[in-house]
């Protein structure tokens, strides 16, 4: 059965993946108004190169962050980092003094307003970090910036222009040397030198699977070993492949995969209109991590060839 949705119900609707949340504030006002959705729900089989392998419990009531550092894997919730082993198995918790918003290898972490010692102010949103040598980059959504920090979170510069409509943020540094930033309001992903020079770009608009739709994608943001990125999206909940070129390669996982209890999807969305992403990982063997928010646990995604 075909489904349509005026573009404010698409927004609304499609925060929480394929869920939904709550009722539609109008009904759309004729066909000349309206997406037809149905045909993103569902992935074609021959683009999933991915097949969940495993999943482990965070026991976290607020599940936040996540990353890898080396063979353990890093999850940041409530008041407190944990670390597992590749198997999901748990090595150590360090207690936190706030919400963790962002974590990076060494342990690394951004509150909301802060990094290290330094306040970044009332309108700081920290939501993501990534260190090279004695530099971090922390990416602020409320201030749309990225901030080039020394250790303790002096900012020794700022990094701006950024269309950021949401509270998702990210970035990352590539084996090539450069910093890599999400611009999710214009659904595209930057290089950048680390004095701040714009290299490249790569990213388009668009409901099909090769694009990004909605207000802000991709939220999330990681490499596989061989150079590849690795895509997250809010709202149409998808997990995607590019060459280090941006091209589409294919599929981790869809909303089908990703967002299977509809009624826990809804539960796990505090705000509809922003709705949530998965955040994502990479390990040295290939395998996607993704860190459901719902379900508050890491679920494993290995290559269908492996």
């Amino acid at each position: 059965m075909m489904t349509k949705i005026n573009r404010r119900q698409f927004l609304g609707l499609l925060a929480v993946g394929t869920a939904g949340c709550g009722k539609p504030e109008k009904p759309p006002l004729d066909d000349r108004f309206t997406y037809d959705v149905s045909a993103y729900l569902k992935t074609d089989p021959a683009l999933l190169l991915y097949r969940q392998t495993g999943q482990f419990p965070t026991d976290f009531h607020e599940p936040k962050c996540l990353a890898v550092d080396g063979d353990t894997i890093l999850v940041g919730g409530d008041r407190a980092l944990k670390t597992f082993d590749r198997t999901g198995k748990l090595l150590m918790t360090r207690a936190l003094p706030a919400l963790p918003h962002a974590v990076t290898t060494g342990g690394l972490v951004a509150y909301k307003d802060r990094f290290a010692d330094v306040s970044y102010g009332d309108r700081a949103h920290l939501t993501g970090i990534a260190k090279t040598g004695n530099t971090v980059f922390v990416a602020d959504a409320g201030n749309r910036e990225v901030l080039r920090c020394d250790p303790t979170g002096q900012v020794l510069s700022r990094l701006k222009g950024f269309a950021v409509p949401s509270p998702y943020f990210d970035l990352h540094i590539g084996p090539d040397g450069l910093l890599w930033v999400v611009n999710p309001g214009k659904h595209r992903v930057e290089a950048y030198t680390l004095d701040g020079a714009l290299e490249f770009s790569w990213g388009a608009t668009g409901m099909s699977v090769e694009g990004f739709c909605g207000c802000c994608n991709p939220v999330y943001l990681a490499r596989l070993p061989d150079g590849r990125f690795v895509t997250s999206e809010k709202g149409l909940n998808r997990i995607k492949i590019y060459d280090g070129r941006g091209q589409f390669v294919g599929v981790v996982a869809g909303p089908e995969q990703l967002v299977k209890d509809l009624d826990l999807a809804k539960k796990a969305c505090a705000n509809c209109q922003i709705g949530f992403g998965f955040p994502i990982a990479c390990d040295a063997t290939g395998r996607v991590l993704a860190l459901d928010p719902a379900t508050k646990q890491v679920r494993i995604f290995t290559p269908k060839e492996a």
